[in-house]
């Protein structure tokens, strides 16, 4: 998907919404602002031997838009980031962000479908989802999602999502793959609605360049506990079972069990809120293989003043290939982030932060070191 195509996608969006305002006679939300941030980093390439120091300024404007009814929603928005580092500048880039979605809902039923195109860089996105540290290079993910759900009576609703996503690298030594999910699953809130149980049961093939191939089911149960109104406990609990194959129709199979898990704890106070998570899962990713993350999470947010924030963000993974047959690369990864945030006035936010990072693998360890600054402008929001 070419840039000018992704942007035709996303005018065309917003070019229904805008019609649907006027045919239907809704009233279309729209929001539009722009950020400018400036970051220090002293490990651009994350390296484990020679750090390279670094300025990044970053340009990100970004529009968003929705028209919705009780019965039905249509959204869409885009992203633009353009970063510009002050002693490399072949490693100045663009990253596109384009979404679409679209919502129906009746007494019992709700349909869902969405999709984005996202252009970037390997080394900061998916460090989000599986905590691996991959070279610095850039990708394109399409992803798509329809989901169907379905009210069997007042306390249990079932519903079934696929999921789609094909990602593809612009260095050889990553491998392009898609990933591709269909789950069910079974939610049942007890009378007094303090309490639901669930059940999933998932199937999921993931294919590399590379003549990777890994099937995957699993299925989990789970239990919700509303302690308080401002205390909620989650838990879900399964096993799964990967079969892989490696090199091609003729290749090695061969058959990797494991569990999936998580367990989340979220507290709310008048002046902020806490949340930690625990899970395990299988992911996809640009190393060639199905990767197992343990990832830790611990979330924190604390009104100050009615304008200024402080946050804290703690992350911990522990990752190893879901490969049978050998060559396991085990690493581990840890991100602690604090920041704070302050509302100038109605539209503008000023925000600072610092992140370190390390990795730790089989062959050494590399840290970074990042400090940010942020201003955020809504320049229009439509009333």
């Amino acid at each position: 998907m070419a840039p000018g195509f992704a942007l035709s996608v996303a005018a065309g969006v917003i070019g229904m919404l805008t019609l649907g305002s006027r045919v239907w006679g809704q009233e279309l939300r729209t929001t539009a602002d722009v950020a400018l941030q400036e970051e220090y980093q002293d490990n651009v390439f994350f390296s484990q031997t020679a750090k390279e120091r670094t300025w990044l300024t970053t340009v990100a404007p970004r529009v968003k838009a929705r028209y919705g009814s009780e019965r039905a929603s249509v959204s869409g928005g885009a992203r633009l980031e353009g970063r510009a580092y002050s002693r490399d500048g072949d490693l100045n880039t663009v990253t596109q962000l384009y979404t679409a979605s679209a919502e129906r809902r009746t007494e019992r039923l709700t349909s869902g479908v969405s999709g984005s195109f996202i252009r970037d860089t390997t080394l900061d996105t998916e460090l989000q989802q599986t905590g691996i540290v991959l070279d610095r290079h850039r990708r394109v993910s399409r992803t798509g999602r329809v989901d169907l759900g379905y009210a069997l009576t007042e306390r249990t609703e079932t519903r079934l999502i696929y999921s789609y996503t094909d990602t593809k690298y612009d260095a050889a030594r990553l491998a392009d793959y898609v990933d591709q999910n269909v789950q069910l699953e079974t939610r049942h809130a007890v009378s007094d609605a303090r309490h639901a149980l669930g059940a999933t049961v998932s199937a999921s093939i993931f294919e590399t360049d590379s003549s990777y191939r890994s099937r995957e089911l699993s299925a989990a149960v789970s239990y919700t506990h509303h302690v308080s109104e401002r205390f909620q406990a989650a838990l879900t609990a399964g096993l799964r079972r990967t079969r892989v194959r490696i090199g091609g129709n003729l290749g090695a199979t061969a058959t990797d069990a494991g569990v999936v898990s998580e367990v989340r704890l979220t507290r709310q106070w008048d002046t902020g809120s806490l949340s930690l998570a625990v899970s395990r899962r299988t992911n996809p990713s640009g190393s060639g293989r199905l990767v197992e993350t343990t990832h830790g999470s611990l979330h924190g947010v604390y009104a100050v003043t009615a304008q200024a924030t402080a946050t804290f963000d703690a992350d911990w993974y522990g990752n190893s290939a879901v490969d049978p047959l050998g060559g396991n690369a085990d690493s581990t990864l840890e991100r602690i982030e604090p920041g704070v945030g302050w509302r100038v006035g109605e539209r503008l936010t000023v925000a600072a932060a610092y992140t370190h990072l390390r990795q730790r693998t089989e062959t050494g360890h590399a840290s970074a070191n990042r400090v940010m600054a942020r201003l955020v402008y809504e320049w229009y929001r439509s009333e």
